[in-house]
């Protein structure tokens, strides 16, 4: 899988980004990608804009013992790091501390069924049309890409949906969210699940946490923020 992504990029990405007068990107590691590998120097940042039911987004209802994790889980690598997270060695002592795990995504039914027979306090939903009910039930979202993916969108949509982030160590990369002051960043799953346990006794903390991310998201993640860039720029 990775071979292909490599031959498409040396063979497509480099020749027709070339011939761009202006490049935009999601967030400053792939800027400095562009800049790096393919000598782009026009180059502007363009976050993804989000636009969520703020009706749904209830404080009261999320519960600081739900957790989550979305994605799509029919990609190798992404069900990869789903099974990693699962299979490390304390993660039943979440079960054992009332906390349980929600599970949104595609993935194959035998997936899914295989998942939550075979692990206590899990739920694995499947594909759903609307995630922010889901989001809107869980205090604390796990970022679990240790083999890379759509980290970016998923961690501004958490942050968005006034979801903590957890993440696993190089999950997200250069961007505007700073590890401690948007998300919490550990270098493996047994120290997440850690994590996770010790913020039972501490909701202040993952408030404030929530509170930074949200006002990032809600201020730079807009299409206003994209008119501005593009003004500036051009």
């Amino acid at each position: 899988m990775y071979l292909q992504d490599s031959i498409k990029t040396y063979f497509f990405e480099k020749k027709m980004l070339q011939k761009c007068d202006v490049v935009s990107s999601i967030s400053e590691f792939d800027s400095d990608f562009f800049k790096r590998s393919y000598g782009i120097k026009k180059n502007m940042i363009l976050r993804p804009v989000l636009e969520m039911n703020q009706d749904l987004l209830d404080d009261n209802d999320k519960s600081i013992q739900n957790i989550i994790i979305v994605g799509s889980f029919i990609w190798g690598p992404k069900k990869e790091n789903l099974l990693q997270f699962l299979n490390a060695k304390n993660f039943n002592t979440l079960k054992n501390h009332n906390i349980k795990l929600t599970i949104v995504g595609k993935a194959d039914k035998d997936f899914i069924d295989k998942i939550n027979s075979l692990h206590r306090g899990v739920q694995m939903i499947g594909p759903v049309k609307n995630l922010e009910p889901y989001y809107n039930n869980s205090k604390i979202a796990i970022i679990p890409e240790k083999l890379g993916g759509g980290f970016k969108l998923k961690t501004a949509e958490a942050a968005m949906t006034k979801t903590l982030i957890i993440a696993i160590k190089g999950a997200i990369t250069k961007c505007n969210l700073i590890n401690g002051h948007h998300f919490i960043e550990k270098s493996s799953f047994e120290e997440i699940i850690n994590q996770i346990i010790e913020l039972q006794n501490n909701e202040n903390m993952i408030d404030k946490i929530i509170s930074n991310a949200y006002d990032l998201v809600n201020k730079e993640y807009t299409i206003e923020a994209i008119m501005k860039t593009i003004k500036n720029k051009l």
